[in-house]
């Protein structure tokens, strides 16, 4: 690409100082020197004819009028370029946005409820979970149970902290291979998140009860100590507590130690 642009600019800027100059412009045959970033001339032919030129005889001549031309365009569907830089504007990260456009099936699906719901979180999913599950089972997304309605319920489901990145893992397959709601299978599960305050407030004055020792870590300035009771914290939950409420009340809590 940057040879062609260089040599485009080179023949223009040549071209323009012989015509300037007075002279005439030679057909002639002419090759790209990468070192000089000039052009050299080859050949030269007298006439048109002497390249071999000649009209293709089954081809017969179309007329495009400026409607068709315009017609034509307004027909293309939406280019990979444009939904790069419209990807790129609703804050999808690069990585992302390379996985989606390079599988068209998951790019169209994306296409078609993009703008319903949170485009990140959809965008995160569809690269990750989904995807994997598609790789192992070798469908097409299109050929799933994953209806529109489905996706856009999972996306609003962890945007709202009903369940965690780490539980719509369980979700998505059963929801991408039966003709289950979102919300049915969360309750199957008994995945709902603890975001209730006082619940999860009453879970980690447990933990801090057994762990005494974790909190004179704490106050001497181990990172561990969070990670440690954040951990029992999950665990005594059952993996259903929201952690990022529970790791901003646990700071909370230990700082009254």
């Amino acid at each position: 690409i940057r040879q062609i642009s260089l040599d485009k600019n080179h023949i223009i800027k040549r071209q323009k100082e012989i015509l300037e100059a007075g002279a005439k412009v030679v057909e002639e045959t002419r090759r790209f020197d990468e070192k000089t970033a000039t052009t050299i001339s080859m050949r030269v032919k007298e006439t048109g004819n002497d390249y071999r030129y000649f009209p293709e005889p089954d081809l017969p001549v179309v007329e495009i009028d400026d409607v068709w031309y315009q017609k034509s365009l307004d027909s293309l569907p939406n280019l990979p370029m444009n939904i790069r830089k419209k990807y790129r504007q609703l804050g999808i990260n690069s990585n992302n946005i390379k996985t989606i456009i390079d599988n068209y099936d998951l790019c169209m699906y994306l296409e078609n409820i993009i703008d319903k719901t949170d485009p990140v979180i959809a965008a995160n999913i569809l690269t990750s979970d989904i995807l994997s599950y598609l790789n192992k089972n070798n469908p097409s997304i299109n050929n799933s149970k994953l209806t529109s309605d489905k996706f856009i319920s999972i996306v609003e489901v962890l945007k709202n902290n009903t369940i965690s990145y780490k539980q719509v893992k369980d979700v998505i397959p059963v929801v991408m291979a039966e003709d289950i709601s979102v919300t049915d299978t969360i309750s199957k599960m008994g995945l709902s998140q603890i975001s209730d305050n006082n619940a999860i407030l009453n879970i980690i004055k447990q933990v801090l009860e057994q762990n005494p020792e974790s909190i004179e870590d704490y106050k001497e300035g181990h990172d561990r100590a969070i990670k440690y009771l954040m951990g029992q914290i999950m665990r005594l939950s059952g993996g259903k507590v929201n952690p990022g409420m529970a790791n901003q009340m646990l700071t909370e809590e230990l700082s009254k130690h």
